[in-house]
């Protein structure tokens, strides 16, 4: 069988500092090597591969794990047995984080990913923040926010004090009985590919048109992203939806992502997605849209 590196490890582990090195290399000369390497059946090494690189005939023995187990298994050894720096630390965390992110982006769960790489879900879900608002400005859904005519805030502000938690429940009433081929109102109907205008429609007509649209557009992310976290809570990976119906994959966790941080009644419907988006890593996240709005 070939001995050889496990890449999957050795992209996390920073190396031996060249004092460590030269030291284990000669305690082996002294005393041969006394701690036998462990290898996956292929031959991977799991722990020992700077023992393995100084006595390439070391004694080994093989353990039978799936990947993910066996990845858990070499990372622990490696980081119990070594005094590991802070900076070093900070450096697995490092490269921890990449891995955890590249995972994301073949559609699996944070779930898997955290058990993969033996960190809290948790973790996965504040790299996964950070990432998504450092790369905002290549990865993200566009601003999507409306403007609110002047006349129409106090109104919507009373609506809301006088609703409370009941505001979403009342969105959604609304677009229950306005969703539909004249969503738009009755002289515009929505096709797949067209708009059609039916006679002559009033400027207000219209403007109600532009008005409803815009809302449509504003409310998109959110429910691209409540749609995501629904579908990959019943049935995993969203990859493969993605790809079936043309959504960026990156585009789509941003929304799903964005969304598992707020509940319905959490969501200010007078900022932006996007707002809530550059928010979302923050605990206090609610706080500073309040403020912000």
């Amino acid at each position: 069988m070939e001995i050889k590196p496990w890449h999957r490890l050795v992209e996390v582990l920073p190396p031996l500092s060249n004092y460590e090195f030269e030291a284990l290399k000669a305690s082996i000369a002294e005393r041969g090597v006394l701690q036998h390497i462990l290898v996956l059946p292929d031959g991977r090494i799991i722990d020992g591969l700077h023992r393995w690189k100084i006595a390439p005939d070391a004694p080994y023995d093989i353990v039978n794990l799936d990947d993910n187990a066996a990845f858990l298994l070499g990372l622990a050894m490696n980081t119990a047995r070594r005094q590991l720096s802070p900076d070093q630390t900070k450096e697995i965390r490092k490269r921890q984080k990449a891995i955890a992110l590249r995972l994301r982006q073949t559609g699996m769960t944070q779930e898997k990913v955290a058990r993969i790489l033996g960190v809290a879900q948790q973790t996965i879900d504040l790299w996964e923040g950070a990432s998504i608002t450092n790369t905002s400005n290549t990865c993200s859904p566009p601003d999507l926010r409306i403007k609110v005519p002047k006349k129409e805030r106090e109104r919507i502000a009373q609506r809301v004090a006088a609703g409370g938690e009941k505001s979403m429940s009342q969105v959604r009433e609304i677009a229950k009985k306005q969703l539909g081929l004249k969503v738009l109102g009755d002289n515009f109907e929505l096709l797949p590919n067209a708009l059609i205008v039916h006679g002559m429609p009033s400027t207000e007509e219209y403007d109600e048109a532009f008005r409803r649209l815009s809302l449509i557009e504003s409310a998109q992310s959110w429910w691209w992203g409540d749609l995501a976290n629904a579908r990959e809570r019943d049935y995993g990976s969203l990859k493969e939806i993605a790809e079936r119906y043309g959504k960026d994959y990156k585009a789509l966790s941003t929304c799903q992502w964005v969304a598992s941080r707020y509940t319905h009644p959490n969501r200010l419907g007078t900022l932006g997605f996007k707002h809530h988006m550059i928010a979302a890593p923050l605990e206090d996240r609610l706080e500073w849209l309040k403020r912000a709005s």
